[in-house]
């Protein structure tokens, strides 16, 4: 049981963000393990903070008289709740410099290359799996990369950009996250997508959106920043679906299992021993699938993966045979 890093995950965790840190140490005081469904991670930041940390021990057992030096240390050792929550708000400016430094030079190194592809994906869920997908499916066509796992903030994606972005690149998969309205919007001004997919709009993070219309207004910050029949949402989602209904998105690119109105619509998907097949309707035409993928939301993702790939031009040969290796 380590009391440090167990308020240190909890507050990377939470994001970094003090409220929210403190509204865990008032409900869970002396709590000293936590769930480790998400792991803790020595990010850079989690090491300033230790050092801003010592430092504060230090100046309180310099400045502060015996015994009540030791006394002071030996609380803090055990509730470090106070230390954390200073440190954080000492480091606060150069985060702000920092995160504006980051987005500028991400940017700039984003769209100095004229070739580039950038395709934007976000949702409540899905993401990943549909980013997974396409990039299967785009890097036998062409180079492509994509943001790994769920690198999917400011500081994840530069990361990416940084270590792996090169000009014979000629698509970039971005997969974005947010937990309040405006962050996708700021991710787009650092990362300018040319075409997006919304996979689904949902409750997941609901303590933080605080309602699903700011869930909804907040993923569609992302449909916003491309001309709308460059973005591909899902039509069986109801919150996605019923957005649509505003004019601005009358020619948003659709995808389903149900409305045979959508642009990709699967008309009939069948499971079999190896895994499942599906037919797609795409301007009139049908298209047939074959993958080793089971369950319906693998299927979902799978056909926004294929949308995407269409829009973008792939040939559909080339579509079929990538999703059968799949």
């Amino acid at each position: 049981m380590n009391p440090l890093r167990t308020h240190l995950h909890i507050l990377q965790l939470e994001g970094y963000q003090p409220f929210r840190f403190l509204h865990w140490w008032l409900a869970h005081p002396f709590t000293f393990q936590v769930s480790q469904k998400k792991p803790f991670v020595s990010t850079f930041k989690i090491k300033l903070i230790l050092i801003i940390s010592f430092f504060l021990y230090l100046c309180t057992v310099l400045v502060l008289p015996f015994p009540f030096n030791l006394i002071i240390i030996a609380i803090l050792a055990i509730e470090p709740f106070p230390v954390l929550l200073l440190s954080l708000v000492i480091i606060k400016p150069y985060e702000i410099i920092r995160r504006h430094l980051t987005i500028n030079s991400v940017r700039q190194a984003v769209t100095k290359h004229p070739h580039l592809t950038l395709i934007g994906i976000t949702g409540s869920f899905g993401k990943t799996s549909t980013k997974d997908f396409l990039f299967e499916i785009l890097c036998h066509h062409q180079q492509t990369l994509k943001t790994p796992e769920s690198y999917n903030t400011v500081f994840g994606i530069a990361k990416v950009v940084n270590l792996e972005l090169h000009k014979k690149l000629h698509y970039f998969i971005c997969e974005m996250g947010a937990y309040i309205r405006g962050e996708i919007k700021e991710l787009t001004r650092m990362a300018p997508p040319q075409y997006v997919i919304l996979t689904a709009i949902g409750s997941q993070h609901l303590e933080r959106f605080k309602s699903l219309k700011n869930t909804t207004l907040a993923k569609f910050e992302l449909v916003d920043v491309v001309k709308p029949e460059r973005a591909l949402v899902n039509l069986d989602n109801k919150y996605i679906s019923d957005h649509l209904q505003l004019p601005q998105y009358s020619s948003v690119k659709t995808y389903s299992f149900i409305d045979p109105t959508a642009d990709f619509f699967v008309k009939s998907h069948h499971l079999s021993p190896t895994g499942s097949n599906l037919e797609v309707v795409y301007q009139r035409s049908t298209y047939r699938f074959e993958t080793k993928l089971f369950g319906s939301s693998n299927l979902e993702n799978l056909v926004g993966a294929i949308g995407m790939a269409f829009m973008l031009g792939i040939d559909p040969k080339v579509i079929q045979k990538t999703v059968l290796d799949i």
